[in-house]
């Protein structure tokens, strides 16, 4: 039977200068698959996505570091492999 795993892509903020979640989600990926089939999922995520609003400057913040978390899905378990580049 068919599948369609979703993988996303949690990060935490490595040294927060505002408010923040403890993990933030960054990106995510719906898949269809058929049985035994594997695909490749690539995130590229540009400055904004890890810039957030400053009340205080009235402003959108520097980029700060993030740290990845493992990727997750959610749907059904399947098989990951992890790569970090």
């Amino acid at each position: 039977m068919p599948g369609v795993p979703i993988l996303i892509l949690p990060a935490s903020p490595a040294t927060p200068r505002l408010a923040r979640p403890p993990k933030e989600l960054k990106a995510f990926a719906k898949v269809w698959l058929d049985p035994g089939e594997t695909a490749g999922v690539e995130f590229v995520l540009d400055d904004r996505a890890f810039a957030c609003w400053d009340p205080g400057q009235d402003d959108w913040n520097d980029v700060q570091a993030f740290v990845p978390e493992m990727f997750n899905f959610l749907s059904p378990p399947v098989p990951r492999a992890r790569s970090w580049k």
